[in-house]
């Protein structure tokens, strides 16, 4: 792991707290879930939108991070967690989007 990804990482917490203007003890929360349960692109997408960076297009069964951020409404950390339960349960993750994408 190179070092600027480890930096990222390890302040990824705080990022999250100033930019979602979140309770730290929350951030860290959300940080650890996602350095610890995340598949290894979908932590890419936190880390560039962590570094103000072009976010990559990414989908998990037809369900892409736009559709969840633009269609529903999510913010970058919940729409990357419905796609995280998507690759865990894409079943799941589909009744999720389809319930709330009706709205």
């Amino acid at each position: 792991m190179s070092e600027f990804i480890k930096d990222i990482d390890k302040d990824l917490g705080t990022i999250i707290s100033k930019k979602m203007h979140m309770q730290p003890v929350l951030a860290e929360k959300w940080s650890w879930k996602i350095l610890n349960e995340y598949p290894e692109d979908l932590k890419n997408v936190i880390r560039k939108w962590a570094k103000d960076e072009q976010i990559p297009e990414i989908e998990y069964s037809r369900i892409s991070l736009e559709m969840a951020m633009q269609g529903i409404g999510l913010d970058i950390l919940e729409a990357v967690d419905l796609l995280y339960i998507t690759s865990k349960d894409p079943l799941h993750g589909y009744e999720i989007f389809t319930r709330f994408a009706r709205r």
